[in-house]
């Protein structure tokens, strides 16, 4: 059930268990504490509770969907740091993240123990930027140059190193 539908069918059962009270006993009841005394009508006695009831359901339902919102938000942030550590891993960089979820951060940790070298053969992945990634290093293994403004990395990273041999290789 919908928050909305949650919402409209329990103010109207409030509201017939209102009128449903409100047509048996019209009067008003008074209840005396020490010296103070309150005198509400019944109908006010017997829906008070359901009201305070409904306004802490739906307080538990905003608390509990905004957890799981936050709670998905950070599996989303922990996914895109992991495919930005496989895109530095290829490049042969060293660069740290900060992760939320301890699977996320184990992995992380395997990833900048291991080098990423893809296989021989057309590399096709659902991310085109990591596509792009291997066809460059590909064309830099094969001896191909590439210009450094294409790579953006390091002088002392070992693709860079290569991209300059191969241009000496290739005027």
């Amino acid at each position: 059930m919908g928050l909305k539908k949650y919402i409209a069918f329990s103010i109207l059962l409030i509201i017939l268990v209102a009128g449903y009270t409100y047509s048996i006993l019209p009067g008003s009841y008074e209840i005396k504490v020490m010296d103070k005394s309150l005198t509400l009508p019944i109908v006010a006695w017997i829906s008070l509770p359901i009201v305070i009831l409904f306004l802490a359901s739906v307080l538990h339902m905003f608390f509990y969907g905004f957890k799981g919102y936050l709670n998905n938000r950070s599996i989303t942030k922990d996914e895109e740091n992991i495919i930005e550590s496989i895109k530095s891993n290829l490049l042969n960089k060293n660069e740290t993240r900060v992760y939320k979820r301890k699977t996320f951060r184990e992995l992380s940790e395997i990833l900048s123990q291991v080098n990423l070298v893809p296989k021989e053969g057309e590399f096709i992945s659902a991310n085109k930027e990591i596509n792009q990634i291997v066809e460059k290093t590909k064309n830099i293994n094969a001896g191909k140059y590439l210009t450094s403004k294409e790579l953006k990395l390091d002088d002392a990273n070992p693709l860079m190193t290569q991209n300059i041999i191969n241009k000496i290789r290739n005027p």
